[in-house]
């Protein structure tokens, strides 16, 4: 079973940021035409996620 510890957070934070910063940028480079296969394109709807990483 999963367990949530909050100091993981800070532990992997470096990573966490680098998948936040690369959600955002796949989520605003359809928005601005760029075509993409399907799986990365899955990826884009992602980006609000990223911007609540972010946040966290």
């Amino acid at each position: 079973m999963f367990q949530f510890i909050i100091n993981d957070i800070s532990k992997y934070r470096t990573q966490l940021m680098g998948i936040a910063t690369l959600l955002v940028i796949f989520g605003h480079s359809v928005g601005n035409g760029v075509v993409m296969s399907g799986w990365l394109e899955s990826l884009c709807g992602l980006a609000s996620v990223g911007v609540e990483f972010s946040f966290l």
